[in-house]
């Protein structure tokens, strides 16, 4: 329908063109025609009138001189005849000699018709202007001359008429002639056109419709030359290229959504343009629900995280294996690994190509992995535990078993007891290292200085040995927030490692600096910040590639006399700072271990070594006990009246307050509180010593526990302890912190 009508329009179209170009040239040429014959009989009449007026002009010379006016009508009147109008003679002093009924033509009809409805009193000039008024009159005038002196003017009035019918006649004919040419002209014109123009225009209108329908099989076939055949085959080829790449198109969406990884194509305004099958359904849109929409809503909803993600893509170029979480439609997060690069698109802008796979059940298998290899590490951590304490409960039960053998034998007996002591202080030492490594440990921070603690730290691990250690710290090295022994215990055990990777002897280096670390610039301190790091090498065979990932797992060692907690308790001392450690090896080329800490500013306060004062012995009091275990109540008990002391014991921490209000109203006040810090089912000391301060705000209490993870240890004088007694305790350090706190009382 729409191809018939376009052949109609243009056909018809065409033939007004064609009809009123060939109407103009007919109606421009007979004008033109016209034109040139009225000016060739006008010129041709005004020739015989200027003949005969100059002939009439001599006959009338005679008559003038002698003033003869019967002679000169009889000539005037002679000369009027066929279309001469009017023919008069005037004197030198422009006086018209001849009368008017001589001088007008009165023998035309057309002229007398002009003069019949004239009034009759009429003067001749009067006349020749009514007649010049109502017919087109080609005047003529000549002198009338005697020898070579003018005596008078003969004017003869000469009517166009003729020549205008002569001219209409010859229009009329030419207009025939013409229009016969050119409908001959066009006729011939739209028989050409429309088999070399119009048929062809109309064929490719055709195919235009048939194509705007989708059927790119279309051609057209047609004869014609010239740029019109140039056109129809460009035509034909465009459609062949249209078809294969169409073909191609379909061929490579099909690819595309036959992908298993999702693929996003974005432009330059951040806007979706494609989403494969695969990323529709990981994001649970329909297609036409996210095309246009701005690529934040599949990045979590994050306009930054999307936006840095496309300009980070824009500037590179490309990003490679980026972990990263789209969000569903539904809000489930979905973990991905991320590529994306730019490609040239329309308009020469920069469209982005996103592909994506989805590493959620690989994020479990690896959780999965990493808690097997907890298990695995946690059984190899009981058996270490369970090897080294049976060791030390040899050792103990040995020993007192020999003990009481030789009870008899007192110096024996004490050798026994002492041996037995030593082995409990080295299960005690394993307990503390067990608890550095575990959520407990934590650390009692103080702003200190670290060139001190490396100084001291590293001489003490290298004496001794054949090695040597070679320190090199910056000047202006920031001071950090730590507990200063427990890092000097992991500068210790990495300095002791890398000694001993080194039996022979060799060199150990230590460098203490200043470093910014940019976010993202350490996989383990994503954030960033200000540290001090700190790194220790050696010149021993380094670690294997099998061992290096197993390095930082407790009870694991490549050395035969090793425990296997010395880096496991390092890792853990440095992660309980806030801090971070990397170890790089290669194996033939040594180890280096990096420490990184984080400072506390750029003002370095001295550190100062603290010595502890040997506490002067101080007065006897009265001691409460606060404790959920009955053996622990006991030997307190025991110890303390070995000191000396008067003593009461309490469960828990309702029992111990109100133990120390019945004291208060009896008049025998406590002089010291100590107060077990976790009761099972109770309540501990951090809840009691609140209670107590309400009763008595100059209380004097010792908080005392075998855990370090607790606040109040880091900070205890600001929950109002005095100080701390760490368990398991002997009479020696039991008898010191009472000395310290009754002494100054």
């Amino acid at each position: 329908m729409l191809t018939e009508k376009f052949n109609k329009n243009i056909r018809f179209r065409f033939l007004v063109v064609i009809s009123v170009i060939l109407l103009a040239s007919t109606i421009v040429l007979s004008s033109v025609i016209a034109w040139n014959e009225g000016m060739a009989l006008k010129n041709s009449l005004v020739a015989n009138g200027e003949r005969l007026a100059s002939f009439i002009a001599k006959l009338s010379k005679d008559a003038i001189v002698m003033n003869d006016d019967i002679q000169l009508d009889a000539i005037v009147n002679e000369a009027n005849k066929d279309d001469i109008a009017y023919t008069y003679i005037l004197d030198e002093e422009d006086n018209i000699l001849t009368s008017q009924y001589a001088s007008i033509n009165y023998r035309s009809p057309r002229f007398v018709a002009i003069l019949s409805g004239l009034p009759r009193d009429l003067e001749l000039r009067e006349l020749i202007e009514a007649i010049k008024k109502r017919e087109s009159i080609i005047e003529i005038s000549v002198p009338v001359m005697s020898y070579i002196k003018p005596i008078g003017t003969l004017t003869i009035g000469v009517s166009d008429y003729r020549i205008r019918q002569q001219i209409e006649k010859t229009i009329l004919f030419v207009i025939a002639i013409n229009i016969c040419v050119a409908l001959a002209l066009g006729a011939v014109l739209f028989i050409a056109s429309k088999k070399i123009v119009l048929d062809p225009v109309a064929e490719l209108a055709r195919a235009t419709s048939t194509l705007g329908d989708g059927d790119l099989s279309v051609r057209v076939n047609v004869r014609t030359t010239g740029e019109i055949k140039s056109l129809v085959d460009s035509f034909n080829q465009m459609l062949g290229n249209l078809e294969k790449v169409t073909v191609s198109r379909e061929h490579m969406r099909k690819i595309i959504d036959s992908m298993i990884d999702t693929l996003i194509v974005v432009s330059r305004d951040r806007k979706i343009l494609l989403a494969n099958n695969a990323a529709l359904a990981l994001l649970g849109y329909e297609e036409e629900e996210i095309a246009g929409k701005p690529i934040e809503i599949v990045f979590r909803g994050d306009r930054d995280a999307g936006g840095k993600i496309m300009d980070e893509i824009i500037s590179k170029g490309f990003i490679s294996n980026l972990e990263t979480e789209y969000r569903t439609k539904s809000g489930n997060r979905v973990s991905m690994l991320f590529s994306g690069s730019t490609m040239t698109g329309k308009h020469n802008g920069s469209e982005i190509v996103c592909v994506a796979k989805d590493v959620t059940k690989v994020r479990e298998l690896e959780e999965e992995l990493q808690k097997l290899r907890k298990l695995e590490s946690v059984g190899l951590l009981a058996g270490g535990i369970a090897h080294d304490f049976n060791n030390l409960l040899q050792g103990v039960f040995g020993y007192l078993s020999m003990a009481r053998i030789c009870v008899d034998d007192k110096e024996k007996a004490l050798a026994d007891l002492e041996k037995a002591e030593k082995a409990l202080n080295t299960a005690i030492g394993l307990t503390g290292q067990l608890l550095t490594f575990s959520t407990g440990g934590k650390p009692v921070k103080k702003r200190i200085a670290l060139p001190s603690v490396i100084e001291n730290s590293v001489n003490f691990a290298m004496s001794g040995s054949h090695s040597a250690g070679r320190i090199a710290i910056e000047e202006d090295l920031r001071p950090v927030e730590a507990d200063q022994g427990q890092i000097g215990q992991v500068i210790q055990n990495i300095v002791i490692n890398a000694r001993e990777a080194m039996p022979e002897g060799g060199v150990v280096e230590i460098a203490a600096g200043n470093v910014d670390l940019p976010p993202g610039g350490n996989p383990s301190l994503p954030e960033g910040g200000k540290f001090v790091r700190i790194a220790i090498k050696d010149s021993g065979p380094g670690i294997s590639g099998r061992n290096l990932p197993r390095i930082f797992e407790p009870y694991f060692t490549t050395k035969p006399r090793g425990s296997g907690l010395g880096l496991a308790t390092s890792f853990s001392i440095v992660r309980n700072h806030g801090g971070a450690i990397d170890v790089k090896s290669e194996p033939g080329k040594g180890a280096t271990f990096v420490i990184y800490l984080p400072s506390s500013g750029d003002i370095v306060e001295t550190a100062e070594e603290t010595h502890a004062a040997v506490p002067a012995p101080g007065r006897k009091g009265r001691i409460l006990v606060m404790d959920d275990e009955e053996l622990v109540r006991d030997v307190a008990r025991e110890l303390m009246d070995f000191l000396g002391h008067e003593v009461e014991v309490a469960e828990d921490g309702e029992d111990a307050i109100e133990k120390f209000r019945q004291a208060r109203k009896s008049g025998k006040p406590f002089d010291v509180v100590i107060l077990d810090l976790t009761i099972k089912g109770g309540m501990g000391g951090e809840a009691a010593i609140g209670k107590l301060r309400e009763i008595d705000p100059n209380v004097t209490a010792i908080v005392s526990t075998g855990y370090c993870d607790n606040p109040v240890i880091s900070d205890y004088r600001s929950y109002g302890f005095a100080t701390y007694l760490k368990k398991p305790y002997t009479i020696h350090t039991l008898e010191d912190s009472l000395n310290s706190i009754l002494g100054r009382n």
